[in-house]
């Protein structure tokens, strides 16, 4: 099997799907059970350009305020990680966790309505409107 049969290369997601691919042909990287490499480099080809999208929408929206390009990594990742709360919890939850890491992101120095904007706009989750949604919930 050649590297070129799993996957080949383009642009800068690609590439890293072609490292990721040769890590797993040399051992270097653990493999799934299944041994389907193919299936593997395609999940992680998925995973990162959802990641690089996201990245990209962020800083997009972050041009609309007046703040520096180096703090726009504190706002992606505010991005991903409340992305896997979104995946993995429900409702009441959901709310609460989100809610912990507005707190925590703001702490860090982020601004609380960019944030929100983020949520509602890249998430499609109202945060206000899910604290009152929260707050009715028996």
């Amino acid at each position: 099997m050649k590297l070129t049969d799993i996957y080949h290369p383009n642009n800068r997601v690609e590439r890293a799907c072609r490292r990721y691919a040769r890590s797993l042909m040399n051992g270097s990287n653990s493999r799934r059970g299944d041994g389907n490499i193919k299936e593997q480099v395609q999940r992680f080809q998925e995973s990162s350009e959802r990641y690089s999208l996201v990245n990209l929408k962020v800083r997009q929206l972050l041009n609309s305020y007046p703040i520096p390009h180096w703090c726009s990594l504190l706002y992606v990742n505010f991005t991903n990680h409340v992305t896997k709360i979104m995946d993995r919890y429900e409702s009441r939850t959901r709310y609460y966790l989100v809610l912990e890491s507005l707190n925590r992101w703001m702490a860090y120095g982020c601004q609380e309505k960019v944030l929100k904007q983020i949520c509602r706009e890249l998430l499609n989750y109202d945060v206000d409107k899910a604290a009152q949604e929260a707050n009715a919930a028996p």
